[in-house]
Order: C-alpha cells, then structure tokens, then sequence
C-alpha cells in the first residue's frame, strides 16, 4: 500500500533549492558561523533567476533565529525590500524540520499575490469611502491586519470555514450553548467542528493539498459532499461524491449545461427546493432537467421509481454527513446528545434534520445569517495575535526537572511580541485578554494535547495537571497514573483577545 503513495509536487523545483554553510545546535548555540560569502552567491543567483520569493528555513533556527534574520538582511542589500522573504523562525518556530519547512514554502509561494489581492482589496474599499480598518480572518478564529495576512498568507487558510465556526461561537454566546457541532454544507464540501465549553477546538497541524503543515487552526474536518455532488450508479450500488459538479455548469436543473445529476437535482425532484422561489425568485430552476436526469441516471439503472431514487440520493449523502459527525464527536469521546447543532450554508439547512436525527441530536439550530454565516463570523471576531515557540521539557510526576523561571521566560518573550502587535493595532492594555497553552503528553504516548495554562505559578499547577485522568486525550481516553515526563514541545499560543472586540450580546462591529 505505501509504494500506492502520492506525493504532493514539490512547490519548489529541486534546481531552485540551494544550502548555505551554517549550523546551529537544538540548545541554540552556533556550531558553525553564516558563511556570508556563500549565501550572497546564492541570493544573486536566485535573484538573477527571476525569484519572486524566498523561504528561508535553517535548522534549529526556532532555538536561534540570528542567522535566518542576516539571510533577510542580506536579501534586502541585493533584492530591495519588495522580494518576499519568508522566515521559518517567524512563520512556524516550531519543532519538526518538515513541516516548520513546508509551512514556510507554502506561504513565501502564496505571498506574492495575497500582497497584491490584499492591496487591490484595499485600495477599492478607499475609493468606494471605506474609512475603517481593513482587516481579514485568519485560521484560528481571530482577525489580522491586512498587512499581516499579505506577509504571512498561510495564516488565512481555511479561514472560509473558519469564519462560520466563529459566528457560530458568537451565536452560542447570546443563546447560552457551551457545547455545539458546527456543519456547513455548500455546494463541494460539508464542513464540521466542536465548540466544547465555548472554545472552538484547535488543531496543532494539518494535511493541505498533500503538504503536512504546522500552525494553530480551527479544526475543522471536511468531506466532499454538498449539493454539487455527483450521483453514480456503479455495478448497482449509488455513489454520491466526492465529485462535484460546482457552480458552473452545476446541477442539471441550472440549465447551465450541467448533465450529471447531483444532490440538488434530487432535492428539487422531491420538492424541498421550490423552483418559483430560488434564490428569492431571480433564478430559473428547471425541475423537469432535473426528475429526467434522475430517471435515466440513477431510476432506470436500479428499477424503481424516480421518486425512491431521489430519496435514496438524500438518505446516503445523510448518512456520510453523518459519518464524519459521529467520527468528530463519539470517535473524540464526545456525546453528541450533550451539543446542540448549528446547521448553515448553502444546503445545511435543507439536510441537517436528516443528519442530525442519525447523529441523535436533540436540538438543532438554523441561523438566520444561514446563507452568509462565515461573512458574519469574520465581522465578529476579535482582533487575534498569536505567538509560538518550540521548547523540549522533561519532567517527573512532581514536576522535577522542570525550570519554571525558564518556562515563565519563554511565555513572556510570546506574550510581548503579541502585546507589541495589539498595540500597534491601537489597542491599550485594558482592552487585551491573554491565553497561554502548552503541548503535553504521557511519556509513551506520540501526540500532544493542547492544554490551557494559568498566567502566573505555572509550575505549581503542575501537580493538579499531572492527576491520574486529569488529561484526556482527543480520541477519549484517560491517561493511566502520572505522566513521568512532560514536554511542552510548543509554548503556543499566547493568545490576546481584546475584551472589547468581544461581545456577547449585540451586534457585530462594522468598522
């Protein structure tokens, strides 16, 4: 099976990839100086190249940075400041040399033209009056300066998604839901995530597009089906997904040339989508396209009536949504009877009954900002910064070994580069709330969990973490006896929330 593998393609060429002498050691020390004369000859060459970016991504740089941040200068000696420098001790410092890499070639490569989409953004709100502060979402719930968004663009993946769990967080507020299940059916996917104790869960890292990545996100696992997907009849058994038939041509009832039944051509055949009234009226819907091409596609095939067919369309696109629910609640040992569902998008709405009565769920909510709820999360998010750095510690069930003036060190130096950013963003210091983590684990166990940790006697709460059954893990078990070492591979995020972007009640701000 691994020799059926497939590898994402490089973003980089190989012939594009060059080595510096350098080498810096896990405690941060300088083994081996910059060679500076080597690393000029490879900025000219790859500026005589035609570079529009570079990613710079140096061993142990997370520990020490100073030989990444003189590439930087030497780039700008050469290239001016307008050639894209992404640095990995900026972008990810974090451990793991791959995927701290990846994340950093991913968004030197995105740089170039999020730069550019961000400014044209920008500069037509201008000329149209906007007189605010343009900022945009990013992945982990919060939103950034443009600026910010341009220079680091990975920071915005999946941020779509995002903005409909935020707005969901925000909703749950007001209604007094602390524990929710977010799906968003569109037209290709369908989108989940678990709001526990009003926090949207976090994700420590993420495969995109086949590239293992490393940066905080809102977890939000995602399958393809939605109302653009395809329906097949294979050696008798119907197929929905994960192919789509997306906006253009689309089902076969947009009469926009789409041939390929979908779960929105069953929808209309059974009658939950009213042809008069899509879209408010202002679109043609052709039902007939739609009950022929489910007769000939999926009725026919199977000898039974177009009717049983639709239905069955709709049962087992349920069935899969349903799925991916039960994996990110039960597999997580999660009771989704103890969540209330939001359901929004484009199709949510019209499935989430089916859905959630297979999840068995109680209670399930429909915003009335349904068919633009991630354009409302974006509006009500906080102003969010977040800092993160790599620190292997080890200790024992006393927490032995652990150099708690060393750790308090770490999340200073965090929090100071976030209060430096909230303030350049013209929030003062009444108006900032700070969040530390830290990655933990059992000494046997290979995956770290996300755990809060007190701003102040962080190594006194150290015992009361380290009880038995004190940290359950993601996939519901409860670790046995004491955690005999501890490290807190990340110190991340240090996370400040300005108080008075947050609202419970009201409405969201439009500045």
């Amino acid at each position: 099976m691994y020799r059926d593998r497939r590898y994402p393609e490089p973003i980089v060429p190989r012939a594009c990839v060059c080595e510096v002498p350098e080498r810096v050691d896990q405690g941060g020390h300088v083994i081996l100086p910059l060679d500076e004369e080597a690393t000029q000859r490879e900025i000219e060459r790859a500026v005589q190249g035609g570079a529009e970016a570079l990613a710079v991504c140096l061993l142990w740089s997370f520990r020490n940075d100073s030989h990444e941040r003189r590439v930087r200068d030497m780039v700008s000696e050469v290239a001016g400041k307008d050639l894209v420098v992404a640095l990995s001790s900026e972008i990810s410092p974090v451990i793991g040399e791959y995927e701290r890499t990846a994340s950093t070639v991913l968004s030197a490569y995105l740089a170039p033209a999020a730069r550019a989409h961000y400014r044209q953004v920008e500069d037509t709100l201008r000329e149209h009056g906007f007189r605010g502060t343009f900022r945009v979402l990013n992945s982990t719930g919060g939103v950034i300066p443009a600026a910010d968004a341009g220079d680091r663009p990975i920071l915005t993946l999946l941020s779509g998604p995002t903005g409909g769990v935020t707005g969901s967080r925000h909703l749950a507020e007001m209604l007094g839901h602390q524990n929710v299940i977010t799906s968003d059916m569109g037209g290709t996917s369908f989108d989940v995530s678990l709001i526990v104790d009003g926090r949207p869960l976090v994700a420590l890292g993420r495969e995109t597009g086949g590239y293992h990545l490393s940066m905080p996100m809102i977890d939000i696992p995602t399958i393809g089906a939605g109302g653009g997907s395809i329906v097949s009849v294979e050696d008798g058994l119907v197929r929905v997904g994960p192919e789509s038939a997306g906006s253009n041509p689309g089902p076969v009832c947009y009469g926009r040339g789409g041939r390929r039944v979908t779960v929105t051509d069953a929808d209309v055949v059974l009658g939950i989508i009213d042809p008069g009234s899509f879209l408010g009226g202002r679109m043609d819907i052709d039902a007939a396209a739609a009950e022929r091409a489910m007769l000939e596609q999926v009725a026919q095939p199977l000898g039974i009536p177009v009717e049983e067919a639709a239905a069955g369309v709709r049962r087992i696109v349920e069935s899969q949504m349903a799925d991916l629910l039960r994996e990110v609640t039960i597999g997580q040992g999660h009771d989704p009877r103890s969540f209330v569902l939001y359901a929004y998008g484009g199709a949510g709405p019209m499935h989430c009954a089916g859905y959630g009565r297979e999840l068995g769920v109680s209670r399930i909510v429909v915003p009335a900002t349904s068919m633009v709820h991630s354009a409302y999360g974006a509006l009500a998010s906080d102003t969010l910064f977040a800092a993160e750095r790599s620190r292997v510690l080890q200790g024992g069930a006393d927490g032995a070994g652990l150099d708690p003036e060393a750790i308090e060190a770490e999340f200073n130096a965090l929090e100071a580069k976030c209060v430096a950013a909230l303030e350049a963003s013209g929030f003062a210091e009444g108006d900032r709330e700070i969040s530390r983590f830290a990655e933990m684990r059992y000494r046997t166990q290979t995956h770290e969990l996300l755990v809060p940790v007190p701003p102040v006697g962080w190594i006194r709460s150290w015992w009361a973490i380290s009880q038995p059954g004190s940290m359950r893990s993601t996939r519901g078990r409860t670790g046995k006896g004491r955690p005999s070492w501890m490290p807190a591979s990340r110190s991340r995020p240090s996370e400040l929330r300005p108080s008075a972007g947050r609202r419970s009640r009201g409405s969201p701000r439009w500045d």
